[in-house]
């Protein structure tokens, strides 16, 4: 990390964020995958998962010199965090709402979840014990998953276009996608750090 070493501190704060994450991630997943109206919402247990990351990222750049690399990480992992909680909002509205998507739509955020949670995970883990080879895969996954993503969004506006998709999943499909190609994005600009 820019040749600077973490101290076991550091690498706490790094396993409690990356905890904190995958913990937000999975539960933002499982709710976005519920098909129920009405009496159900999104509850808190995902922000309170990132008022935690929050913390731990805060713990990592206090005393930090702002010109460091450890200052400009625990800056890089506040956007990865802000990326998580954007999810929030619209998977909020999709529950509330009782919005379904088509199952192609179910199946491509499902599949972004998944892979970028795996991504995010394997960074913040190459951060912690440098791996050359992790770090050279994620580059080229995040790259790969970048393009889907344009796919997927692609797919999304001709089904949008053939009346095989509802205005109001339509709005909240889009969110999601631009909230996790920023998480992505998020994710690849930490992993240059592992270099």
């Amino acid at each position: 990390m820019d040749k600077e070493r973490l101290s076991l501190e550091h690498k706490g704060s790094i396993d409690a964020i990356l905890n904190g994450l995958s913990r937000a991630m999975s539960a933002l997943r499982e709710r976005f995958n519920r098909h129920k109206g009405g009496s159900e919402t999104l509850d808190a247990s995902p922000l309170l998962e990132l008022e935690t990351v929050g913390e731990c990222i805060d713990e990592l750049a206090s005393g930090a010199d702002p010109s460091s690399g450890l200052f400009a990480l625990s800056q890089e992992l506040r956007e990865l965090k802000g990326c998580v909680e954007g999810l929030a909002g619209p998977i909020k509205t999709k529950i509330e709402d009782n919005v379904l998507f088509t199952a192609d739509a179910a199946k491509e955020i499902n599949y972004l979840f998944i892979n970028i949670a795996g991504l995010i995970e394997t960074t913040l883990n190459c951060l912690v014990s440098p791996n050359s080879f992790l770090v050279k895969y994620v580059g080229e996954e995040g790259g790969h998953i970048l393009s889907q993503l344009q796919g997927f969004v692609d797919s999304h506006n001709e089904r949008v276009k053939k009346g095989r998709c509802r205005p109001e999943s339509s709005h909240i499909y889009t969110s999601m996608a631009d909230f996790l190609g920023c998480l992505l994005n998020a994710v690849l600009a930490i992993n240059k750090r592992c270099l």
